[in-house]
């Protein structure tokens, strides 16, 4: 099998996306068996898929799983990104029958019926500025009472996120992957109340 071209992020080199990828791999494998057990059929939605890197990381660990991908498919925030490259990456990892792709923009409310029982999203809502309240809102809706999210992102104003999120969910763990700093990527997780 050729290997999976996830894209290089902006701000960043092929070998340094390469490198935060590894790191965000390492720590969504060890949280997603403190969520829900590995055989568990679950619903989960990727806010922000992009091409695919969390999809296969939830698609490795959850093999009953349905996950849905959310994206707009053509950001600068990521090379070469598209839905045919992402439809193609899921075929590769031979998930495609059980990932479902829609083009759609996470600041508009989503057409979908299925509520989630994980949602998550990397390096995407830094991205919307302060915009990612919408799409916070959205991916909130969508995700049943119980239910977790998963934001992996850098968040140079944490303390307003934190205090937003404090309204519909408990902090269930945080863990700093690069660092503590300002501009260091971060992993929140949060269930919904």
């Amino acid at each position: 099998m050729a290997e999976i071209d996830f894209g290089t992020y902006h701000h960043s080199s092929l070998e340094g996306s390469i490198k935060v990828r590894a790191l965000v791999e390492e720590n969504m494998n060890q949280v997603l068996g403190n969520l829900y057990p590995a055989t568990q059929k679950i619903n989960i939605l990727d806010a922000g898929c992009g091409l695919g890197f969390m999809v296969s990381i939830a698609a490795k660990h959850f093999p009953y799983a349905s996950i849905t991908g959310i994206d707009i498919f053509n950001h600068d925030s990521l090379s070469g990104s598209s839905m045919e490259k992402a439809l193609q990456n899921m075929k590769e990892l031979g998930i495609d029958n059980r990932v479902l792709l829609i083009n759609h923009n996470l600041l508009t409310p989503f057409t979908i019926e299925t509520k989630f029982d994980l949602a998550m999203s990397n390096l995407v809502f830094h991205n919307l500025g302060k915009n990612r309240f919408k799409a916070y809102d959205n991916v909130i809706e969508c995700l049943n009472s119980g239910g977790y999210f998963i934001l992996i992102d850098l968040l140079p104003e944490q303390y307003i996120d934190m205090d937003y999120f404090g309204n519909s969910f408990s902090t269930v763990m945080e863990i700093p992957i690069t660092g503590n700093g300002k501009w260091d990527l971060q992993m929140k997780i949060f269930q919904k109340i």
